[in-house]
């Protein structure tokens, strides 16, 4: 028993002092966005922070979404709509903002994001009721399924204005949620 008590101490004492710490990962994360010191160079600029967000492209059929991952300097729900309209990286994920579309502005109200767009969204749209489902589609699951913006539903508006339908086939006059 004594050995016992002695082992146990002498263990307490080896974690103590080799700083020995047990962590959960869902409470104690490390802070992410955080350089060391170390690695800042004295008079640098500081570094412009990274964020990871996932952008719902068409697929080749428009049959679905191709998910593109995305490292930007900002969450923000006007930069997410500018990534969909700078459109894919990737060959087999295709555009669904129409060209010269442009985001004029997004007010987030009670989880609703009001979506403001030129009137190029519906001029130059290419029409379809499967094209007109990829375009709503991407910009509603774009902002809505992305961690951390707080959105869950989505009202597009066309020059500050809501309409009832980009191209024909779908319903854009009330506030619509992703596809999950």
């Amino acid at each position: 028993m004594k050995i016992l008590t002695v082992a146990t101490a002498i263990l307490v004492m080896v974690l103590t002092l080799t700083g020995c710490v047990v962590r959960n990962p869902r409470v104690a994360q490390e802070p992410k966005n955080i350089q060391p010191a170390e690695d800042i160079e004295p008079n640098s600029p500081p570094k412009t922070p990274e964020y990871v967000v996932y952008l719902y492209f068409g697929d080749s059929q428009a049959m679905g979404f191709n998910i593109e991952e995305r490292t930007i300097d900002a969450d923000t729900p006007e930069r997410l709509i500018e990534e969909l309209i700078n459109g894919p990286a990737f060959e087999q994920n295709k555009q669904t903002i129409p060209d010269g579309t442009k985001l004029i502005d997004i007010k987030v109200e009670d989880n609703i994001a009001f979506v403001n767009f030129s009137k190029e969204m519906t001029d130059n749209h290419w029409g379809g009721s499967a094209g007109e489902s990829m375009t709503i589609g991407s910009i509603v699951n774009t902002l809505a399924l992305n961690e951390g913006t707080g959105i869950e539903k989505v009202q597009i508006l066309i020059e500050g204005e809501k309409i009832e339908t980009l191209a024909g086939h779908i319903d854009i006059s009330i506030p619509l949620e992703p596809a999950r």
